[in-house]
């Protein structure tokens, strides 16, 4: 005998609907899915929006709130451009002026040569002049050897003061100061002593002794002599001093003692090169 809970599942399995019908339902469900769906991603898209456009009103806001520091940040990059500019120039012009002054003055060259000069020394001639100046190259020439430089620092915005200076330093720093002397001497204790002086003054570099012979018996005994005076670099060039420690003259001791044992040694003291006669 069958009950009857055998009886209503066994019901409840037969399917009395058509396979049309339940394909199309299928097909509704899944066409929901994707409207619910497609709703969400669009929901997604403009919840996205919303919020990238309150972001980008935000950032414009705070962007208007920094316009004006902004602005005085540039005003305050464009002068301190300028300064920094001003400040090349100046140092440009500062540095032309010093080289400028740096030949020493030929009143402060003749007064340290006559300073420690004796009687028993005098000068027929005095020739103060750069070094290679008779066979140098032409004025002319060497403009024009310069001209291709200076039309590229030109190109290069360089100031007009420190391409001065450049063409000066090319055309200066290699030709040093020199003093051709020549003169008579009573004896050769007297001219070594004072060559050895010279050679303690703070402006000369080196001294050269290039000539020395006796003369005729005529003119008595006494001494024709040639040297060469190299004189130190001034302000402004290479090796030479600074302007806040300038070096000041002062006699150095023992200054006869010395001098006599370089009138024995003659030509051998350092301070003097001595140069053969041809």
């Amino acid at each position: 005998m069958i009950g009857r809970n055998t009886v209503d599942s066994v019901l409840l399995q037969i399917d009395f609907l058509p396979a049309d019908y339940r394909r199309q339902y299928t097909q509704q469900r899944l066409r929901l899915w994707r409207l619910a769906a497609l709703l969400a991603a669009g929901v997604l898209v403009v919840a996205a929006t919303a919020g990238q456009r309150l972001r980008r009103a935000s950032l414009e806001r705070q962007l208007a709130a920094l316009a004006p520091q902004y602005a005085q940040a540039e005003k305050l990059n464009a002068q301190l451009a300028e300064s920094q500019l001003a400040l090349v120039r100046a140092e440009a012009q500062a540095a032309l002026w010093t080289y400028l002054q740096h030949p020493w003055p030929r009143t402060q060259l003749l007064d340290a040569l006559l300073r420690p000069l004796p009687d028993a020394v005098s000068f027929q001639s005095v020739t103060i002049g750069r070094e290679g100046e008779p066979g140098g190259q032409p004025e002319a020439e060497m403009g024009d050897a310069f001209a291709p430089a200076a039309t590229e620092r030109s190109a290069n915005t360089v100031p007009p003061a420190a391409e001065d200076l450049d063409e000066l330093r090319r055309q200066f720093d290699r030709r040093p100061t020199t003093i051709i002397l020549s003169g008579r001497a009573a004896d050769s204790q007297s001219l070594y002593r004072y060559l050895d002086q010279l050679a303690r003054d703070p402006l000369v570099a080196k001294i050269e002794l290039q000539s020395i012979e006796a003369e005729s018996a005529q003119r008595g005994a006494s001494l024709r002599f040639s040297a060469r005076i190299l004189i130190r670099p001034g302000y402004g060039q290479p090796g030479g001093p600074q302007a806040e420690s300038d070096q000041t003259r002062a006699p150095a001791p023992n200054a006869d003692a010395e001098a006599d044992n370089l009138a024995r040694r003659r030509p051998d003291h350092p301070a003097l090169a001595a140069k053969p006669r041809s």
